[in-house]
């Protein structure tokens, strides 16, 4: 027999709120019945409803920051910011190393140097299973594509070499260039998502790990460098640029996407996105020794906000 959080996992909502109605009528104290309850209200666009079960959940148990985090994921889904960031606050609170700091700092204006790295796997892992369906048929993402294509286009039709895909997630950017590599290695922090690469069966190797520890401490010597949709979650680029400048054994090519601003700098928005100037890729290429070969605007994703996120795709090369 299926236990409540299978059902929930195995996307089966139906069954897994009838479990929890069930498990929270005889057990009205039973504050995991009314966390999975707000989950699948949640995940079923019952705001209102996932809402009420979070409170419960909460009232229950007051120092669960799961309960409390969650409550603030579905307040700030409806728009709901400021009752949000107190849930948020409070997560914080309870524990001041959790993941949520990022949020608090993204929602208060601070514009901090990179997303923690508890945030990113916190995120991510919790966003696997349904990553693709949500970001390329729902928000229209095709980073991976344009930026594979201006990659075919600057090397002439020439087999890409070995390419280090940083940030890999599911696996999305190897897709694209099947076949045109000698090798594909993919690391990400989320063991989830790497999960999901794997089941692609395209990447030669995977690794769960930081990206600048991984560029500090590995032997370095591939023809590309990618990052797409990963530079949006680090404001402070500098290292990564001199990293693999200066571990990289042969000259190479450095291709990634940014969400756009205008200044000369990076900015953490408010949502939890870090945006780079054109002017701050430029001042890191001149720092460096980078020379821009291709930059491309374009719309991002989709955004219920602003309709299209505005942003950038880059090809550097040294």
């Amino acid at each position: 027999m299926k236990s409540l959080l299978d059902l929930y996992n195995l996307e089966r909502y139906s069954d897994a709120e009838k479990y929890a109605k069930s498990l929270t009528n005889l057990f009205p104290n039973n504050n995991f019945g009314w966390k999975i309850l707000a989950a699948v209200f949640k995940k079923t666009n019952r705001h209102s409803a996932a809402v009420e079960a979070g409170r419960k959940a909460i009232e229950i148990s007051p120092n669960d920051t799961e309960a409390h985090c969650n409550l603030g994921n579905t307040l700030l889904d409806i728009g709901h910011r400021e009752e949000a960031m107190k849930s948020y606050l409070t997560v914080t609170k309870l524990d001041p190393n959790h993941a949520a700091k990022h949020l608090v700092a993204s929602m208060s204006g601070e514009n901090t140097k990179g997303a923690s790295k508890d945030y990113v796997k916190w995120l991510f892992d919790g966003y696997a299973e349904n990553f693709e369906q949500s970001l390329v048929d729902t928000l229209d993402y095709s980073v991976p594509h344009v930026l594979a294509d201006l990659i075919f286009k600057e090397n002439e039709g020439k087999p890409l070499g070995k390419v280090l895909d940083l940030g890999c997630g599911t696996g999305l950017f190897g897709q694209e260039i099947l076949n045109q590599y000698t090798y594909l290695e993919g690391i990400d922090l989320s063991v989830n998502m790497l999960n999901k690469a794997a089941e692609k069966e395209i990447y030669d190797t995977l690794v769960s790990r930081d990206i600048l520890e991984y560029l500090s401490q590995k032997e370095l010597c591939y023809d590309y460098f990618i990052a797409a949709d990963v530079f949006v979650y680090i404001g402070d680029l500098s290292e990564i640029f001199k990293q693999i400048k200066k571990r990289n054994k042969k000259g190479a090519r450095l291709a990634f996407s940014t969400e756009e601003l205008s200044g000369d700098s990076y900015r953490l928005q408010p949502s939890g996105r870090y945006a780079h100037s054109k002017d701050y890729i430029q001042k890191l290429c001149k720092q460096f020794d980078y020379k821009i070969l291709k930059h491309h605007e374009m719309g991002i994703r989709k955004d219920e906000n602003v309709g299209y996120i505005p942003g950038a795709l880059y090809l550097l090369g040294f």
